[in-house]
């Protein structure tokens, strides 16, 4: 076979199945094989084998106390949050480094009463920040950024423009 171009006719199969000739490998079996890449599944670092949620009536989050901070789960507690209770009866935990994360539980009423209480905040000091101050002014597009055309005429309040 030397000095002869190798072709699937004369090549055994075993040969071939190395070489990739008949089997349409198109790599080149000189080169290492590539590791194929699978992404990590999510949430399999927090899943709760021993415990059902109840997501239409409850809202979850973990929480962790740090020996430097302490006093965070009494916080939540302090704000309606329950510990969340395993069919065994233990309380549900995760190490997280040096601290220890507790997965706990809000009813959903008070999430949505303390997500509306927050929206409320966000929009009164977003206006306060948008006023204007005295002889400020701010311009107005005719048609909104990014419309066909971005080179629209700026109109101005401003009566000396």
């Amino acid at each position: 076979m030397r000095g002869r171009r190798t072709s699937a006719s004369n090549v055994s199969a075993e040969m071939s199945a190395v070489m990739g000739i008949e089997s349409g490998d198109a790599r080149n079996p000189n080169e290492p094989a590539k590791r194929v890449r699978r992404g990590m599944q999510q949430g399999l670092n927090l899943e709760v084998p021993n415990y059902e949620f109840d997501w239409d009536h409850f809202y979850y989050r973990w929480f962790s106390e740090v020996s430097n901070r302490p006093g965070r789960i009494t916080s939540a507690q302090n704000a309606d949050y329950e510990m969340c209770v395993d069919f065994s009866g233990g309380t549900i935990t995760r190490p997280s480094g040096s601290s220890t994360m507790y997965l706990m539980r809000l009813k959903r009423e008070f999430r949505t009463d303390d997500q509306n209480a927050k929206k409320e905040k966000n929009k009164k000091m977003l206006g306060e920040q948008t006023k204007l101050a005295v002889n400020e002014y701010a311009p107005t597009r005719t048609r909104a950024e990014g419309s066909e055309s971005s080179l629209d005429r700026v109109e101005s309040d401003n009566p000396y423009s």
